[in-house]
């Protein structure tokens, strides 16, 4: 596996909310495979806020497959934010990480009990399986963590919004596989996105 310089942007489920510290995913991914991890997740982000592609992008390491992570969703729902001005905002972050080096890997957003989210989480999920080459599904409706009724589990999600410690750790594997397909193809240097027609 090549050196890989890994960046998680994202608002407080990637900053690791609700957890101790040591038991967020890109916490526990770090402590698995060796590579350089920054955590740069803000607690109640949206998408276009914050500055976290142009402070991704400062992290751009040339010795290094570069990756950056892309977690958003629910608090751009709670503002009021429509699946189609997301869907925007996204390809502006990922150009903007992609235009640094980094092959951008949205990531599709989990249950969110905070407000009625299933329409909008369901579109969110759909542009990003549709439009981008590489994403982490960990919101697909079919996995333990994705299922709706999940958020209602409290030994996966401690508020219906924030993964427990165990919700850390189930998905940890998905973002330690993706690293590593990325840093053993031949496509670990190339920026990567197909956008819909």
């Amino acid at each position: 596996m090549r050196a890989c310089n890994v960046v998680w942007c994202g608002d407080s489920i990637t900053a690791g909310n609700h957890v101790n510290p040591g038991e967020c995913f890109p916490e526990l991914v770090a402590a698995t495979l060796p590579i350089t991890s920054h955590n740069i997740g803000i607690p109640s982000a949206t998408c276009d806020s914050g500055g976290q592609a142009a402070t991704a992008a400062g992290l751009y390491d040339v010795t290094k497959v570069n990756i950056c992570y892309i977690l958003f969703g629910a608090n751009d729902g709670i503002g009021g934010k429509t699946a189609p001005q997301f869907a925007t905002d996204l390809a502006s972050f990922v150009s903007t990480v992609q235009a640094a080096g980094f092959i951008a890997v949205p990531v599709t957003m989990l249950p969110c009990g905070s407000y009625d989210s299933v329409a909008f989480r369901a579109a969110i999920n759909g542009d990003i399986r549709s439009t981008y080459t590489r994403y982490v599904d960990i919101g697909h409706t079919s996995t333990e963590m994705g299922a709706e009724a999940a958020k209602n589990d409290g030994t996966l999600y401690s508020d219906t919004v924030h993964p427990t410690a165990l919700g850390n750790t189930k998905l940890t594997a998905r973002f330690i596989t993706s690293i590593q397909q990325i840093a053993s193809d031949g496509f670990a240097g190339v920026r990567i996105m197909r956008m819909a027609s």
